[in-house]
């Protein structure tokens, strides 16, 4: 298979919990407008695509049906863009380790709520899955609830920054990619 200006390595994937095998053909797009061009070509060419990257979904969320179902992999997607340690809030892109916001906002003193466990697990990936985790509270019970907005490429193809004020907002937490791409995200911490 072959994507105009586009590398596709080939790969044997696997669930986190192993039960679920493939080979696939992963993309690894290096920014925002790489990501939008890459979309825009599978669309043209109807082909079908998931995301994944920190390899930490449970059964077969996150494994290609077949070969022409392209995995793409937010890997370059790794910054934490900004913190604010008034606010209590940090801004990183999805493809950024869980562990690795852990290990930065502990220079502070400070931590996530709800944090999925897994050394692997991006905040993309919790925030599709909604995921849970240790240090939950009443009011923050999984990782979506900790989330002051969203930086998403919707479906139109439009870079969308979503308040959790926004009625929207909800349709992209717990929604594994399906009504478009999570791309940064504005995270609590205490």
């Amino acid at each position: 298979m072959h994507l105009k200006g586009f590398i596709l390595r080939k790969k044997k994937i696997s669930s986190w919990n192993n039960t679920y095998f493939s080979k696939a053909n992963v993309i690894y797009p290096k920014g925002i407008n790489e990501l939008k061009r890459l979309i825009k070509l599978l669309k043209k060419e109807n082909k079908k695509y998931l995301i994944r990257t920190g390899a930490c979904s449970y059964d077969s969320k996150s494994i290609n049906p077949d070969l022409d179902t392209i995995i793409i992999s937010l890997l370059h997607f790794k910054k934490i863009t900004k913190i604010n340690f008034v606010k209590k809030i940090i801004e990183v892109e999805s493809g950024v380790l869980i562990s690795e916001i852990i290990k930065e906002v502990k220079k502070k003193k400070l931590t996530l709520y709800s944090v999925p466990g897994g050394e692997n697990i991006t905040v993309g990936g919790a925030i599709s899955a909604n995921a849970i985790g240790k240090d939950s509270t009443p009011a923050i019970s999984s990782f979506g609830d900790s989330l002051e907005y969203l930086v998403v490429l919707a479906k139109d193809g439009a870079v969308k920054k979503i308040s959790k004020k926004n009625k929207s907002f909800r349709n992209y937490v717990g929604a594994f990619g399906m009504q478009g791409i999570i791309l940064k995200s504005g995270i609590k911490v205490k």
